[in-house]
């Protein structure tokens, strides 16, 4: 329901979010109810959430650069790793309040 009406929204306003970042994000939220539901191993949830933001991280362009003069290969690496930090993050601030 909620993402029919992400998508409906989207529609009247003419955004393009791409459908690699909106799977991500509808994959996470799976996960994140599942792990809700019945509580999943830490090792698990970890490639699942690193396949997410995985998903996001590599879908950009080959020519989209934070740190020019890193190279390719440590910035996306570092962004991977700083993705997985948040989305952890977020997880662990939701499971505070019960």
């Amino acid at each position: 329901m909620v993402a029919g009406a992400i998508i409906a929204s989207t529609a009247k306003m003419d955004l393009k979010i791409p459908v690699e970042i909106f799977g991500a994000t509808l994959f996470l939220a799976i996960v994140g109810l599942a792990d809700d539901i019945k509580s999943i191993p830490i090792l698990p949830r970890l490639t699942l959430q690193a396949i997410a933001v995985g998903m996001v991280v590599f879908s950009g362009a080959g020519d989209l650069r934070i740190v020019p003069t890193c190279p390719f290969w440590i910035e996306r690496g570092l962004l991977l790793l700083a993705g997985l930090w948040f989305v952890n993050l977020v997880n662990f601030m939701d499971g505070l309040t019960g």
